[in-house]
């Protein structure tokens, strides 16, 4: 009798791996389904702070578009035609445009240490390349951000750029007064 009990446990073993197999295979599918629940709220998430991430910028550049189109100086240059959004291979925010002279303005919302290294040491070096129907022109540049740290404005500073930011409703260009920035 005892082996029958044996069989008997055995047989209820292999069913019992059965039955935890199948469940096993259902908390799977459950988990999968969860997992790809969890993925599509990610990407709807994301897209949603990419769109708020894109409008913020889309409306910083437009402020500092309309300031600066409006004043169509920088320290004491005067400029004739002030563009957002040129190129193709790489997109510069402003341009200032006058006979001689072009100013490329970066505008970022928050600005940050990297945003400056990007701009010169890349976007600022590529420009006559992009753009060669200003090779003999003078090239001016300039940081606009309606945040930055005294830090950076610094920096910018130091690296002959026109610093501009916002006061109030209107645009602010924190160089000195006579200040003729730096020629790229």
């Amino acid at each position: 009798m005892k082996q029958d009990e044996q069989k008997l446990d055995w047989q209820a073993l292999y069913k019992s791996i059965l039955e935890n197999k199948e469940s096993i295979k259902k908390m799977r599918i459950s988990q999968e389904k969860s997992q790809k629940e969890t993925d599509r709220q990610i990407k709807k998430v994301s897209k949603l702070i990419g769109n708020h991430t894109n409008n913020v910028g889309e409306v910083t550049e437009e402020f500092f578009y309309r300031g600066l189109a409006k004043k169509k100086t920088l320290g004491n240059i005067k400029f004739d035609v002030v563009r957002r959004n040129i190129g193709s291979a790489k997109e510069y925010d402003i341009l200032m445009v006058n006979g001689d002279t072009v100013a490329v303005i970066s505008v970022k919302y928050k600005l940050h240490q990297k945003d400056i290294e990007t701009f010169t040491k890349q976007d600022l070096k590529d420009f006559k390349k992009l753009f060669p129907e200003f090779k003999h022109y003078k090239v001016k540049a300039g940081i606009a951000a309606k945040s930055m740290t005294e830090s950076l404005e610094k920096k910018i500073k130091d690296l002959g750029l026109f610093v501009i930011t916002q006061s109030g409703k209107n645009i602010e260009i924190l160089n000195d007064s006579d200040f003729e920035g730096r020629d790229f």
